[in-house]
């Protein structure tokens, strides 16, 4: 208390958080979104509507977790550059395996996986290049400081590394506003800078019983400019009329601002992307694993995390396709999703990602941007 109180007549600080431990939000198919329709090329009506095909290149997706390791053989030539913050570490290996599974959903090589496994297609964009930023270290937590220390770097260095999309697969429970939230003020000011940031939701959905908990949005996916996405069960099929919001998918709105959280949902149940080889994961849950060994091995996972990784993917290929800013990426994502009626706003927000369709409305977001109003957070004007 007696520091607490000689730190109220500093000048320059307004506020006071923990340094609370943030840790990943683990638990079909990429045509439940439409990434593969996106991905090709279309020659439109006598040429009116035309896109070409995308892969994603030349955006770079900042992946801050665990690490990847770029020894397996779908990332081969992905990392283009890796910088660790993770307390206590001394690698940007994936030692925990977070961070390799999202990398593998966001721009992995199909290539390798055609040896051992129909079970992973690739990446979503596999033509982007990644950056691996290390925040969790080899048991798959770390602390708040290191996470605002990989999204300060990126911000920094996004020019240098063409870095375009942060994926954020992570977090912890709300605890205080937005305007005082550490994590939260750091996404935001990613968002600022002219960077797609991409959130899980949370694995909050439910509580210890099973009943459903509300209100259970986690930070930084409550940062108002953040493409928060929640976790779809898709039950292994391509048609949307069997989808569902999965039970440990947090809901909103948020806890203390009330915004409306998620913005969209994608799928994150039962995800077959890569395993880190001798990550913690790998040795602790065989029975993830799925298809193959060494360094060109999978693994199944669940989680918004996944789904926050299906949706970079999905950024990084409307960047490529058009000259949409972030807050277009955002829109665009929006007006294109499929409204999930029988979930509801707080569950589904506003519904499930649409790829193909959200590369065709760019030009409707364009025209768009500016005409809903902005927002004030920590007395700067944000722009949805």
């Amino acid at each position: 208390p007696e520091q607490l109180g000689a730190l109220r007549h500093v000048s320059g600080i307004l506020a006071i958080s923990r340094d609370a431990l943030v840790a990943p939000f683990m638990t079909v198919s990429q045509k439940a979104i439409a990434a593969d329709q996106a991905r090709a090329a279309t020659s439109g009506f006598f040429g009116i509507g035309a896109y070409p095909a995308v892969t994603g290149k030349g955006v770079g997706v900042a992946v801050i977790d665990s690490g990847i390791a770029t020894s397996h053989q779908a990332l081969s030539g992905k990392v283009t550059f890796a910088i660790n913050f993770a307390t206590g570490e001394t690698t940007t290996n994936d030692g925990f395996g977070h961070g390799t599974h999202i990398a593998g959903i966001i721009a992995g090589s199909p290539t390798a996986a055609n040896r051992v496994t129909s079970l992973y297609k690739g990446g979503v964009a596999p033509g982007a290049h990644l950056i691996n930023v290390k925040v969790l270290g080899s048991h798959g937590s770390g602390y708040t400081s290191d996470v605002i220390a990989g999204i300060q770097w990126t911000i920094a260095n996004r020019g240098t590394h063409g870095i375009k999309v942060v994926n954020l697969s992570l977090g912890h429970p709300q605890v205080e506003p937005c305007l005082t939230d550490p994590l939260c003020l750091a996404a935001e000011q990613a968002s600022m800078a002219g960077l797609v940031v991409v959130a899980s939701a949370g694995n909050s959905g439910k509580d210890a019983a099973g009943a459903e908990v509300f209100a259970s949005v986690t930070t930084p996916g409550v940062a108002p400019s953040a493409i928060t996405v929640g976790a779809l069960n898709t039950w292994a099929t391509d048609t949307p009329d069997d989808d569902t919001i999965a039970t440990y998918s947090s809901r909103g709105p948020t806890r203390f601002d009330l915004g409306l959280k998620p913005d969209v949902v994608a799928p994150g149940n039962k995800i077959v992307s890569l395993r880190a080889p001798g990550s913690f994961l790998a040795s602790q849950y065989p029975d993830l694993h799925v298809a193959g060994s060494g360094n060109n091995a999978y693994l199944r996972m669940s989680g918004t995390s996944m789904a926050a990784g299906m949706v970079s993917g999905g950024a990084a290929l409307l960047l490529e396709g058009g000259a949409l800013t972030a807050r277009q990426i955002k829109l665009a994502m929006q007006l294109s999703a499929s409204f999930m009626t029988n979930e509801g706003l707080m569950r589904a927000g506003l519904g499930r990602v649409n790829l193909y369709s959200a590369r065709r409305v760019n030009s409707v977001v364009t025209g768009l941007t500016g005409v809903v109003p902005p927002v004030t957070i920590a007395g700067r004007t944000v722009k949805p």
